[in-house]
């Protein structure tokens, strides 16, 4: 056949249809980027997310990949004043034995959110950004039974139904609601760092140990200020 330009290769080549949905994105974003558009609908604005209780749900773990904090925001509808911060979390060294209690002492937790609302006829949904929180979390199988059929990826349903200008990590779309996060240098890496620190104990410990509660809280209440901020955002665009 016929020979490809120097420098490519079989491998650089893509089906025709994905060739041109890859170049109508770029050029979208190209338009979005030069009318300074953070974001905006791939298609017709979707019905946001929403539940007669909201839970925001985050999880940070160690470099062993344990898990040592589990954060938990429970809000009433989308009434933002009634959101209590509650994380199941432990800041001392953790084997395996350790942070299988702690994800029972979430599943506890959280079953009584969630056993307190079904019993008055309440919906329940478990917000999250992106897979972690449940590929990281069915190893545990009290807390894999009550996140089936209640949680919800955000980042999933957010990256299907928008497009934006600088990507669709939390740490990107947040801010385009206003949503700032209450630490400096916000992001997983960092945090695990910091759980070291915080187990190694003095002053610098005890800022550590600030630092990530504070940056876990920011995280979950992030998810609901995305909510929020596109409800807002829906409106305007209808009226």
């Amino acid at each position: 056949g016929d020979e490809l330009p120097t420098g490519w290769s079989a491998r650089d080549t893509q089906p025709g249809a994905m060739a041109e949905k890859k170049y109508h994105l770029l050029v979208r974003r190209a338009r979005m980027a030069q009318a300074d558009i953070a974001f905006e609908p791939r298609g017709e604005w979707p019905e946001i997310p929403s539940a007669d209780v909201e839970v925001d749900f985050d999880i940070e773990w160690d470099f062993e990949n344990l898990i040592y904090l589990w954060g938990l925001r429970v809000r009433q509808g989308q009434d933002h004043t009634t959101a209590v911060f509650d994380p199941v979390v432990s800041y001392d060294p953790l084997d395996t034995e350790g942070a299988a209690h702690l994800a029972e002492v979430f599943a506890a937790r959280l079953g009584r959110v969630i056993a307190d609302a079904e019993s008055a006829g309440k919906s329940v949904t478990v917000f999250h950004w992106s897979h972690p929180e449940r590929s990281m979390t069915s190893r545990y199988p009290s807390v894999d039974r009550l996140l089936e059929g209640r949680s919800f990826d955000l980042h999933a349903w957010f990256s299907e139904h928008f497009l934006t200008r600088d990507g669709t990590s939390l740490k990107a779309v947040a801010p385009i609601f206003g949503f700032h996060w209450a630490v400096d240098d916000a992001g997983g890496t960092e945090s695990q760092v910091r759980i070291d620190l915080a187990r190694a104990g003095g002053d610098e410990g005890r800022a550590a140990v600030q630092w990530l509660g504070a940056y876990n809280e920011s995280d979950v209440a992030a998810q609901a200020a995305i909510r929020d901020g596109l409800r807002r955002a829906s409106r305007a665009e209808r009226t």
